[in-house]
C-alpha cells in the first residue's frame, strides 16, 4: 500500500457502510475487509492445489480448463469464483459424458 491507502480504505468502507439499508449492515460485522486482486501467478499456485483435493475423474479436466482461461481471470477480477465456475462446468461435462456413456 502506497501513500494515503489508509485514507483510501477509510473512504470507501464509509461509502459502503452509507449505501447499505441499517437492517442489512446489522448482520455483519463492523470490520470491512478488502482483499488485493488475485495475481496470474496466485492463480498458477492454486490451480494444483485445488485440482488435489478433487476426485481424480475430474481433476485433470479442471487443471486444463483452469489454466487456459487464467488471463480473462486476471483482467475480470474473478478472484477464488473462478474456480468455482470451472469447478461447476466440469461437474456438469462430467456428469453429461457418463449419461452418454450409460445410454450408448
Amino acid at each position: 500500500m502506497g501513500f494515503g491507502a489508509t485514507e483510501m480504505i477509510e473512504s470507501n468502507t464509509m461509502d459502503l457502510k452509507d449505501s447499505m439499508q441499517p437492517e442489512l449492515l446489522k448482520r455483519f460485522r463492523d470490520e470491512v475487509i478488502y482483499l488485493q486482486k488475485m495475481t496470474k501467478d496466485e492463480y498458477s499456485t492454486l490451480i494444483p492445489q485445488i485440482a488435489s483435493k478433487l476426485p481424480q475423474r475430474i481433476a485433470e479436466s479442471f487443471k486444463h480448463k483452469a489454466m487456459e482461461n487464467i488471463e480473462s481471470a486476471v483482467d475480470q477480477d474473478l478472484g477464488m469464483r473462478y474456480f468455482e465456475s470451472i469447478i461447476t462446468n466440469v461437474l456438469i461435462e462430467n456428469k453429461n459424458s457418463t449419461q452418454l456413456n450409460m445410454d450408448i
